[in-house]
């Protein structure tokens, strides 16, 4: 098949994808409502279909705009309405200014400073497995403190160069074998922070449907935990399994990756402050009694999306040897991805409509499910709920699997009597590790576009991966659960 009639086929499916959304935002409200719908609840449950199926088949940015019209349109509220519980909630600021930070740390250089400071330690040296396994961990450090895509190109960069110092052809399997799982990662370090991304706003999706905030340190912990582990797995699973070659490593001078520079500048470890200071202020926010005064002040005063906003001021507002701590129009460039910020600002007032009890949705999800679960333990409710959200986000938007898995959870957990708090963060890791196809997030669309990448490759490299996650995830929540 040509090259034309390859693009004549694309445009012929992206309409039809684009058709189908529309009926479903447009047109499925018009259907008799299904027992115990209302009227405006199918509306909504035509909608959130809608974007779920745009956002993992045509696009991210006009499906998110234009739900948030048409649920402005819908009857659960005006199109102003709409507009305000989406691009105006403190949510979407929270993540724009934390993004502006991320750019920032990118930009003075903390994140690659820190990775090539893991990855050159002397100890390192003639431990190839061991070698490689903190290769990863350098820059799943660096990724907790920014925006992953980024850290991955730079990555990327630096497997080169060491393919080159090395001796390792640079279509090697060993080297392409790198290039997947460092893109893993890097994703799973970013998600270990839950308050900077399109998961905040399923945090707080997640939040008002159960009515409970989010157990952020718990998230974090597990996060981090869960997230080594599966890299420790996976770099066994190159030598074990996939018989990847490693020998070149074993005399391998790690010291020659190090970073050019002595120490850490001003700047970055001004950048490295704020950023514990931003971590320590949320965690404060969301783990101390509500009555102490220093949570008041923040969160009834200030708020974290306030803070934050005030911390991009100061870093703006300060100069160092002449030049801002923070330069805004580099920095935004840089840090600011528009996709993730609709994505939250649309996930958002679809959220709320979902769970509200005007739709009737819940109910629904409730009267389907709860008969299925009657006799269930609350282990079972667990590995369903990991397994069939795993699934789900390696077919279609992570952020939208999300949503369709708060609603059907939150009514089955609060009929078996679970930890709503940790059903939330099953839910919500469980969608971050979209890794096999290319529909499944923005990194696995990133390794799909590099030529030396085959799909068979990274399907059985990345699908290692989301079993271990499944061997792994089940018994570590399920302790969870039975300590807590």
């Amino acid at each position: 098949m040509n090259t034309a009639a390859k693009a004549n086929k694309k445009d012929l499916k992206y309409w039809i994808y684009t058709l189908i959304g529309l009926f479903f935002m447009f047109g499925f409200g018009m259907l008799t409502p299904i027992e115990p719908l209302t009227p405006v609840g199918m509306k909504v449950l035509g909608i959130f279909i809608s974007v779920l199926f745009l956002w993992s088949t045509v696009g991210l940015a006009w499906p998110a705009l234009m739900g948030i019209v048409a649920l402005g349109m819908s009857g659960y509220c005006t199109v102003n309405e709409a507009i305000a519980l989406s691009l105006g909630s403190s949510v979407v600021w929270q993540v724009l200014m934390f993004m502006l930070l991320a750019g920032g740390v990118t930009a003075c250089g903390l994140g690659e400073y820190i990775a090539r400071w893991i990855i050159s330690r002397p100890f390192l040296k003639g431990r190839p497995i061991l070698f490689t396994f903190m290769f990863f961990v350098g820059f799943f450090v660096s990724s907790i403190m920014t925006i992953s895509i980024g850290v991955i190109l730079l990555a990327w960069n630096v497997i080169q160069n060491l393919a080159e110092i090395v001796g390792y052809d640079e279509n090697s399997s060993f080297i392409k074998a790198l290039k997947i799982y460092m893109a893993m990662a890097c994703g799973l370090g970013e998600f270990c922070v839950p308050f900077k991304g399109w998961q905040l706003a399923l945090c707080n999706a997640y939040t008002a449907a159960v009515g409970a905030p989010a157990n952020y340190p718990l998230f974090i912990f597990s996060a981090l935990l869960i997230g080594i582990i599966i890299i420790f797995l996976c770099v066994l699973a190159m030598k074990y399994i996939f018989k990847h070659d490693f020998s070149k490593l074993a005399d391998f001078d790690a010291s020659v990756l190090a970073s050019s520079q002595k120490s850490m500048t001003k700047v970055q470890g001004i950048y490295l402050g704020t950023f514990i200071f931003i971590m320590v202020i949320t965690l404060i926010a969301s783990v101390l009694p509500a009555e102490m005064a220093i949570v008041q002040i923040i969160n009834q005063k200030f708020t974290t999306a306030g803070i934050y906003a005030l911390i991009i001021a100061v870093l703006c507002l300060v100069k160092m040897d002449g030049e801002p701590l923070m330069d805004f129009a580099k920095v935004s460039q840089v840090g600011v991805r528009w996709e993730p910020i609709l994505i939250c600002a649309a996930a958002i007032p679809i959220a709320n409509a979902l769970t509200s009890d005007a739709t009737g949705i819940l109910e629904l999800f409730a009267n389907i499910l709860n008969p299925l679960f009657a006799n269930a333990s609350i282990p079972i409710l667990i590995s369903f709920i990991l397994i069939v959200t795993l699934v789900l986000t390696n077919l279609g938007s992570n952020t939208g699997v999300a949503l369709f898995l708060i609603a059907i959870t939150v009514p089955l957990g609060k009929q078996m009597g679970a930890d709503m708090g940790l059903l939330g963060i099953v839910i919500i890791y469980s969608a971050s590790l979209g890794l096999m196809f290319p529909g499944a997030s923005a990194l696995s669309a990133l390794c799909y576009g590099q030529k030396e990448l085959d799909a068979k490759m990274i399907i059985s490299h990345t699908g290692v991966a989301c079993l271990i996650y499944i061997i792994l995830g089940i018994p570590y929540f399920c302790l969870i659960n039975a300590i807590f």
